[in-house]
Formats: structure tokens, C-alpha cells, sequence
């Protein structure tokens, strides 16, 4: 929420998009404006604006990426691009509030032509950052479950706010999943100036910004992953023999007993089979470890508890066909695992997890089968057993239902 007493010290530092970050980020909890009536929460946005991200194209900001990335180890010009366009990246380019909890937002298509949709949304209350606890989001969701509201299902803000002489502003993040998943978005934070802010005067302050990246971007790209410890390839899991997972397939087994289309009882087998089918991950590796510490920033891929595979990688421009945090591996011989695209970790614990795809080259990674997914190797047997109940229940389900 809007930062009521803000430092000394950051009233001093010129205000830039760099000042607005980090004053953001250090905002202490507030109450939501007790004015606001019900069904008009949303009346301190009242306004149009824009936000930061369209000018996210514009080459003048190329030399300030090359200059800042020289110093940043696993980043390429590219790599930080991509990195600061993560920050910034928002399906609403534009947004104009009338004063009640309905939104008109404008998007734009894969041609980069101008869509609107008006979405009206219910209050839910206040939730605290999951990286930064003394910042409090807005929450909201949408009244009407509709497939073209998707996007904009969820919204969390922060109400427009100004540090200093800075420019009024405020961030939000939009997603289908819930607002947990936005909550815990580390290092997404879209922002929204006045419509009347010219492309210059973004343009500007987005370049000012930049020298400041290395202080809101690891050193090492894969810190987020590394701090969850090792990783198991989700279709591995279907192989685990503890008594809670063998219990989990002997129960499930059961309900759907004589309903095999092929005749009988559904095996373990052909269950995991049927699971791991269409990916070739599985084939691939089992588990992979993320190593950080002393400066590194390497992927290290095993087949059980056998290495298969390790490299140090440099964040690149993001992947046309999977457009997440992109890797590159240094070793030349790298093969297969030479570029991976990566999806940012997520979902509820204690099932987080990711997702990746990799090859030689982006036609490889663009033509990928499957989608793999990796887990936390912490899961205990009967959090492990949990998720495989529910992934064989849903696959005989879909089988026995297609039988009819």
C-alpha cells in the first residue's frame, strides 16, 4: 500500500523509475481508504493511464542494456533486456477507471492492434507481498467468469501513489490462476502513469532506470530455483515405490476395476505408461540441482543419483516460441541442453514447481514434445502419493470415459 512515511533518505535520491522500485518496495502495510463504498473500491485509480511497458521496443534504451549487462556475468545485452521487460510485462497496455469497480483495459494482439474489454470485479480485501510483507496489495476478482475476462480474472494493485515530486503511478499484476499466484509474482511489478505521460518522458525514465538492474536482478539467474534445493522430473515421481504411493495406485486401481478398455483391471505399469507418454523428458533425466553459491550459476542434470550433465549458463534473449527466462549453456558441447526456456516457479506448496523446455537451437525448443515440469525433491512420500491419486484418478477418468 502507499508508503504513508517514506525514508529520508529516499526523498533525497532523484526520483527515477529506479526510485519508484525500490520506494515501492520498502512501502509499509495500510488500510484500505475506509471512504471507499462498496462496489467502488477501485474510485482511487479513477482516470486513464499506460503503462511502462510500451515502450519496451524502443532502441533508444539498446546502449544502456549493452553498458549495464558488461558487468553483469550471466546476462548478455539481451539477457537483461528480457530480464527488465519481465518486470514490466503486463497484458494491459492501457486501463481507464470510472470511478466504480468497472475496468476498460485495452491489450493488444499478436499484430499489435488495440483490444478492448471491460471487466467488472469484486473486492477481496488486502494481502501482503510474498517477497516484500510490508507491502499491501488490493485485491480483486472478477464478477463474470468469462473465457475473454482470462487474463484479467485476478487483479491486484497498489492505488495510485507519488514519491517525492516523482510521477503519480501504481503497479498491479493480472493472472487466471488466483491471487496467490500474483501475491507470491517476485519481481513482477507493472506500472501505470497518467495517459497524458508522453512516450519521452517513459522513455527516460525507463532508461534511468536500468543502471539500477543488477540491485533488482540476481546476479544468478537461477537463485530463485536454487533456493528450493534439488528437483525431480515430475514423471518420475510415478516410480516412486514407498508404501503411501503404492497405496495411492492400490485405491485408485480399485475404483476403476474392470473398467480397463483393454479388458480387466488397470495396472501400475500401464498406468505410468500412459502418464509418461507424449514427453520425452522422462527419457532425458530424472533430477536437476541448481548450483549459486560461490558465484556460479550452473544446471546440473542426473539420471537417478548418477551426473549426466553440467554447465554454467547465461540468461539471454527470451525464446520467440517459449518466451520465459531463456539460458544458454557455455560448455560447446552442450547438445540438447544447449538453450532451455523457463517458466518462473510457482503453484501452492507444497506442490511448487516449474516448468522447461530445451534444445540445440529455438526450432528444437519451439518443437518440443510435451511440457515438462520438475518438482521439489523435499515432497515427503504422502505429499507425493497426494499428487499421484489425483494425476492417475484424472487419466482413468479421461480413459474410461473415452471407452464410451
Amino acid at each position: 500500500m502507499v508508503n504513508k512515511r517514506m525514508g529520508a533518505k529516499i526523498a533525497l535520491i532523484l526520483v527515477t523509475l529506479a526510485v519508484i522500485f525500490t520506494a515501492c518496495k520498502s512501502m509499509p502495510a495500510a488500510k484500505m481508504n475506509d471512504k471507499f463504498a462498496a462496489g467502488m473500491e477501485l474510485a482511487a485509480w479513477k482516470g486513464e493511464w499506460v503503462s511502462a511497458d510500451i515502450i519496451k521496443d524502443n532502441p533508444s534504451l539498446k546502449a544502456a542494456y549493452k553498458k549495464t549487462a558488461a558487468d553483469m556475468r550471466f546476462y548478455t545485452p539481451e539477457g537483461l533486456e528480457a530480464a527488465a521487460l519481465d518486470m514490466y510485462k503486463t497484458p494491459a497496455v492501457k486501463a481507464k477507471f470510472d470511478g466504480t469497480n468497472t475496468v476498460l483495459f485495452t491489450s493488444l494482439d499478436k499484430d499489435g492492434k488495440e483490444m478492448q474489454i471491460s471487466v467488472k470485479y469484486k473486492y477481496l480485501g488486502q494481502k501482503a507481498d510474498s517477497e516484500y510483507p510490508d507491502s499491501m496489495w488490493e485485491t480483486f476478482e472478477a464478477v463474470e467468469d468469462k473465457l475473454e475476462n482470462a487474463n484479467f480474472k485476478y487483479f491486484i494493485s497498489m492505488p495510485p501513489h507519488a514519491h517525492g515530486d516523482g510521477p503519480k503511478h501504481w503497479h498491479a499484476r493480472f493472472g487466471r490462476y488466483g491471487i496467490d499466484n500474483l501475491v507470491a509474482g517476485a519481481g513482477k511489478w507493472p506500472t501505470y502513469y497518467s495517459s497524458s505521460t508522453s512516450e519521452a518522458e517513459l522513455v527516460k525514465m525507463f532508461e534511468s532506470s536500468i543502471p539500477n538492474m543488477p540491485k533488482w536482478n540476481p546476479a544468478s539467474p537461477f537463485e530463485s530455483y536454487a533456493k528450493h534445493g534439488k528437483w525431480i522430473n515430475s514423471l518420475s515421481i510415478f516410480e516412486n515405490t514407498s508404501k503411501e504411493v503404492e497405496a495411492a495406485y492400490a485405491k485408485v486401481i480399485k475404483e476403476f476395476a474392470g473398467k480397463n478398455p483393454k479388458g480387466g483391471d488397470f495396472t501400475k505399469a500401464e498406468i505410468i505408461a500412459e502418464l509418461q507418454k507424449g514427453n520425452k523428458s522422462v527419457k532425458d533425466y530424472s533430477h536437476m540441482e541448481f548450483i549459486v553459491k560461490d558465484g556460479k550459476n550452473e544446471l546440473v542434470f542426473y539420471k537417478g543419483d548418477k551426473e549426466i550433465f553440467r554447465s554454467s549458463y547465461v540468461r539471454v534473449a527470451a525464446s520467440t516460441s517459449k518466451p520465459y527466462m531463456t539460458m544458454k549453456a557455455e560448455r560447446k558441447d552442450a547438445g540438447m541442453y544447449s538453450l532451455i526456456s523457463f517458466v518462473v516457479v510457482h503453484g501452492k506448496a507444497p506442490m511448487l514447481h516449474f516448468h522447461l523446455w530445451y534444445g540445440n537451437n529455438e526450432k528444437e525448443i519451439e518443437e518440443f514434445e510435451g511440457t515438462p515440469t520438475c518438482y521439489r525433491t523435499a515432497l515427503t512420500d504422502a505429499e507425493i502419493a497426494a499428487a499421484v491419486e489425483k494425476s492417475v484418478r484424472n487419466l482413468l477418468e479421461k480413459l474410461t470415459k473415452a471407452k464410451k
